[in-house]
Parts: C-alpha cells; sequence; structure tokens
C-alpha cells in the first residue's frame, strides 16, 4: 500500500507533500510550531472522512486544499483518491470512485468508513478514554469490532445477561439476594433463645407437672371445704335437735303449770305453795331458756369461727396452688409460643434454602457465562492477557486484578504497543496506525514497532519533536 498527501494552505502548512509505504515505521519530525499536528489531522481526516471542527486555512488564505490517493493492495489494485477542498467560508469533502470516477459526498461520514472500515484514535485518545466510563466503554465498543459478527453479538448477549449493573441475570439475583435477606431476618429474629430451647426439652415433664397440680387444684377445692362444711352441717343439726328438746322442755314445763293452776282451784288452801311453785317454774323456764339462748350463740359464733377458718384455711392453700399453677400455665403458653416459632423458622428455613438454591444457580449461570466472555475474546486472539472487558468498559490487567487504562497506570510505552497492536487488528483495509510521541519509546519498543509494521504490511506513524528552533517539518523513514 502507498499514500499520497499533498496539502496546499492547511493551518501551518502551505505547500507540502508527504509519501508513506506500507511496513514502515515513520517519524513526522520537526521543531514546535513547523506543522507535525497539522499534518496528522489531515491523516487523519482523510482516513475517516471527518473533517475537523473551526477554520483550517492557513491564515490570509481563501482557498486550500488536502489531496490523498490511497493505493490499496488487492486483486484489481484499486487506487482511491480522497479531496479535501478548503475555503473561507465551507470545508467540502470528496472521494473519487475508482470504479466509475464520479465523486461522492461524504457529508454523512460514511463512504469512507464503508470503503476503508477506518478506526481512529491515537495512543494519547485511548489514554484519555480511560479516564472516563463513557470513554471505557468505548475503547470496548472498539475491541468488540474486532470479533466476527456470530461472536461479537453472543458476546453481547451474554453481556446483556451479566453486567453488573444493567444485567438481567445481576439483576435478577439482586432481587434474590434482598429477598433471601428480608427472610433471613425474619429467621435470626425469630431465634429461640435459650430459655426457649430449655421449655421445649422439658416440655413433656411440664406437662405432666401441670395435669398434677390442676389436680390437687381441684382436690384443694373440694376436700377442705367439704370438711369444714360437714362440721358446719353437724353443728346445724346440733342446734336444731337441741332447739327442738328444748321447745318439748317448755312444754311440759307450761302443762306443769297448768297443771299447777288447776291444782290451786283444787287446793285453794294450798295456793301460797302452789304460787311458790309457780314462780319456781317460771324461774326455772327463764333460767332454762337463758341457757337455750346461750347455747345457741354459742353455736352461732362457732359457725362464724367456721366461716373464718374455712376462708382462711381456702385462701392460704389454693393461693399457694394457684401461685404453682400460674407459674405452670405460663410455662405451657411460653411453649406453645416457641413451638410456633420453632415451625415458622422450619417454613422460613426451608424458604431460606430455596432462595439460597436459586442465587447458587445464578452465580454458577454467571460464573459460566463470564466464563465463556473470556472464551470468546481468548478465541478471537484479543490481547486478553493485558486487557480485561469488564461490564462493557475496558482496564488494564494488573496482578492484583484490573485498574483503568490510564498513563497513570500503563507506561506511555507499553500502552502505545497495547494500541498499535490493537490497531494492526482493527484497521487492515487502510493499516495506518497514529502511536504518539516518539520520545516516550525506546529502541528496543521502535524495534518492535518496525517488526509490527512489516508483519502487517501497515504504516505507523509518531510525532517527534526537535529541540533545535525552525527546524521545518520532515518525514523519516525508521529502518532499525
Amino acid at each position: 500500500m502507498e499514500i499520497i498527501i499533498e496539502i496546499q494552505n492547511l493551518g501551518l502548512l502551505k505547500d507540502f507533500k508527504a509519501e508513506f509505504k506500507s511496513g514502515n515505521l515513520y517519524y513526522i519530525q520537526g521543531s514546535n510550531g513547523q506543522g507535525k499536528t497539522t499534518l496528522l489531522k489531515a491523516i487523519e481526516t482523510l482516513s475517516t472522512g471527518i473533517v475537523p471542527k473551526g477554520d483550517n486555512l492557513t491564515k490570509g488564505e481563501t482557498n486550500g486544499s488536502v489531496k490523498g490517493t490511497y493505493e490499496l493492495d488487492g486483486a484489481n489494485g484499486v487506487k482511491y483518491k480522497v479531496i479535501w477542498n478548503l475555503t473561507e467560508k465551507t470545508n467540502t469533502f470528496t472521494i473519487i470512485d475508482p470504479s466509475t470516477n464520479v465523486l461522492k459526498s461524504t457529508s454523512r461520514n460514511n463512504v469512507i468508513a464503508d470503503i476503508f472500515k477506518y478506526n481512529s484514535f491515537t495512543v494519547d485518545e485511548w489514554f484519555a478514554w480511560g479516564l472516563t466510563a463513557e470513554g471505557r466503554r468505548k475503547q470496548c465498543d472498539i475491541l468488540l469490532n474486532l470479533l466476527p459478527e456470530e461472536a461479537k453479538q453472543e458476546y453481547l448477549k451474554i453481556d446483556s445477561e451479566i453486567n453488573e449493573q444493567v444485567g438481567t441475570l445481576y439483576i435478577k439475583r439482586t432481587t434474590e439476594n434482598k429477598e433471601y435477606d428480608k427472610i433471613k431476618a425474619v429467621v435470626d429474629s425469630n431465634k429461640l433463645s435459650e430459655d426457649e430451647e430449655k421449655l421445649l426439652l422439658e416440655k413433656d415433664k411440664i406437662n405432666k407437672d401441670s395435669e398434677e397440680i390442676n389436680k390437687k387444684y381441684e382436690s384443694a377445692l373440694s376436700n377442705d371445704r367439704t370438711t369444714l362444711e360437714t362440721e358446719l352441717s353437724t353443728l346445724k343439726e346440733s342446734q336444731e335437735t337441741k332447739l327442738s328438746q328444748k321447745n318439748k322442755d317448755i312444754l311440759s314445763e307450761d302443762t306443769s303449770i297448768l297443771e299447777q293452776q288447776t291444782l290451786i282451784k283444787e287446793y285453794e288452801e294450798k295456793i301460797k305453795t302452789a304460787n311458790k311453785k309457780i314462780e319456781e317454774c317460771n324461774n326455772k323456764k327463764k333460767i332454762s331458756i337463758d341457757i337455750f339462748k346461750l347455747d345457741i350463740a354459742k353455736i352461732a359464733n362457732r359457725k362464724i369461727e367456721i366461716d373464718e377458718a374455712l376462708s382462711k384455711l381456702i385462701v392460704v392453700d389454693i393461693e399457694t396452688i394457684k401461685k404453682e399453677k400460674s407459674e405452670i400455665d405460663t410455662k405451657i403458653t411460653n411453649i406453645t409460643l416457641a413451638e410456633n416459632k420453632k415451625n415458622n423458622n422450619i417454613t422460613n428455613n426451608k424458604n431460606l434454602q430455596t432462595k439460597f438454591d436459586i442465587i447458587e444457580d445464578l452465580n454458577k449461570t454467571i460464573e459460566d457465562k463470564r466464563k465463556r466472555k473470556k472464551t470468546i475474546i481468548e478465541e478471537n486472539k484479543l490481547p486478553s492477557d493485558l486487557i480485561i472487558i469488564e461490564n462493557g468498559e475496558v482496564f488494564y490487567k494488573v496482578k492484583d486484578g484490573k485498574v483503568p487504562f490510564i498513563e497513570s497506570n500503563v507506561s506511555y510505552s507499553e500502552g502505545g504497543m497495547i494500541v498499535a497492536n490493537l490497531m494492526a487488528k482493527i484497521n487492515k483495509t487502510l493499516p495506518i496506525w497514529l502511536i504518539g510521541k516518539a520520545s516516550e519509546y525506546d529502541n528496543d519498543r521502535i524495534k518492535e514497532f518496525v517488526k509490527l509494521a512489516k508483519d502487517n504490511n501497515g504504516i505507523i506513524i509518531a510525532d517527534r519533536v526537535i529541540e533545535e528552533a525552525n527546524t521545518p517539518l520532515t518525514i523519516k523513514c525508521i529502518e532499525n
């Protein structure tokens, strides 16, 4: 391949012509202000069809042009001619189709792209892209374009599934992890305490104690009350018996009084004696009644004493038993609560295991797909030993992982060699590779570039600043 570039009134270059042949490394060299950058921009413009913004004309001029002739190696020895015309007001870009000799507009920047499939980037641009996520995604797009279409589509499909930001499998795993954490939080909050564990272990004994205390409680209520009520009933019967007997005695005394009254009538002479007897009977009746009342009062008092004893005895015995019963009832309730927690945890643990299995399956699927992505890169001989593509972004591989592909992480010399190798893979139809500052590469690296150019039939171009002032712009072919 041979490239001839002719420049009229472009920036610092008023009249300049350069030739580049494939298989060589070239230095565009000269002191500052001689047009090195202008020439590099012209080469890039003729290769991409993208006219730089701004005033490109040499100051004071009204017309200018950049003409490039590309003699590409191919079956028909096709020879394209690209013209970039400049005026004071407009920049136009055209390409002559070698088969029809018809000028075609490249205002849509697609004619050059369709013919040359040129990916325009330099070492400095590559380093700059590494500073931002957007730039790293741009790096990724360039690398993926190296893949065969089928492999690229497979790679992109896998990435849409396992990308850590937007991948469907990652999103699903994140959702499952959140649900897992919720269930686990419930399980942890319902974890049985030592006391609850102990209660469940003592469940049978506590149930047996509960049965016994309930019987004891019922027995206390029944037996103690029955004993006192029996005594009270006996006292009542005794009271009624005495009352009945006393009534009989009183009736007998009344009969005696009547008999004495009759005797008084019959024996008036015995009135005094009878009256005295009556008085004695009345006194005796009074004494008997007083004694009876005293007995009744004693019985009533005893009944009160029994009621009080009954009340006190029941309260003391029942309260003691009630206390024991309450403690056991509380244990029974706590056992029920602990069993409910345990049963709930059994269910939740099953759900937790199900979620864990789902997450593990997702992890395995993601890992398998990650390995497949790596295999796709390796099978298509992308520089996977130095570059990592992760989540749609490019990183530089280091011993402990990955870092952004920027000059503070990768030496300019190392980065330039990596980018040049990428260019050799990407720009095959129009193999022009701009590798930046020549001063950043030592002799060994320069030899590597020369070999790369020869092995890939490419043109490698570097910018070399000459410190001596007013050194004109020249093109130097590096042989070694």
